[in-house]
């Protein structure tokens, strides 16, 4: 049976995530252990000593505040999940990454040791940055269809109000100046919805704010009298 401190060695390389254990304090850290993945999340060669990858350390953090409420965090909670954190790799360039850690109690010299994995979240992130500003986009697009659409809606009231009758000539006039569509605006009435007959003709249903409706039946035209 293999060895149960060469098993855990084993897994501690292998597992894809960064593992870390060290000691971490407002002014300071120092690593005990990092495995493999946590070196590739940070950018360190392989070969690096584990004591000299230290991800905790304050210029890692690109928004300073960001360590303090961390280290307070363990030091009252004794531990985190799923903390999400924005560090610098080796080359300086910017990671986002998950943070689930437990934290012994502060020694006398205000340290926490503490026992982390760590996951690189980076493009994750990025997915959701983009997906929230789509989001964005979309909606202030429906905020300015619903507020064109209301002006639309109120400019045709407004003409409606300046005419006690409308006949098909000024509507057309009054459509072409206020550049509407009136196929966009109202369905095209029919003989159901206008009460018609066959041989009847009508102008355009427009319902006035009111209520009442501008739709007019034309009898047909005939040529005179008619003959008994």
């Amino acid at each position: 049976m293999e060895p149960r401190g060469a098993a855990f060695a084993r897994l501690f390389e292998a597992v894809h995530e960064g593992v870390y254990i060290g000691t971490i304090s407002p002014a300071s850290t120092s690593t005990i252990a990092a495995n493999a993945h946590l070196k590739l999340i940070f950018g360190f060669a392989s070969e690096t000593p584990e004591v000299d990858v230290r991800p905790f350390e304050t210029d890692r953090f690109v928004d300073p505040p960001a360590r303090d409420a961390l280290l307070d965090r363990l030091a009252t909670d004794g531990a985190v999940t799923d903390y999400l954190l924005r560090l610098q790799r080796a080359d300086g360039t910017a990671v986002w990454v998950e943070l689930t850690a437990r934290a012994d109690s502060p020694n006398a010299k205000g340290e926490l040791r503490v026992e982390a994995l760590m996951r690189d979240v980076s493009e994750r992130k990025k997915l959701d940055d983009e997906t929230r500003d789509l989001v964005q986009m979309a909606y202030q697009r429906v905020k300015q269809l619903l507020t064109d659409h209301k002006t639309t809606l109120e400019r045709i009231a407004h003409e409606l109000r300046r005419h006690e009758t409308l006949d098909a000539k000024q509507l057309s006039q009054i459509l072409i100046e206020t550049g509407i569509n009136l196929a966009e605006v109202a369905p095209t009435p029919n003989a159901e919805t206008v009460g018609l007959h066959e041989g009847d003709e009508a102008l355009p249903n427009i319902v006035r704010p009111d209520g009442s409706s501008t739709a007019t039946i034309v009898p047909p035209e005939t040529s005179g009298p008619s003959q008994n």
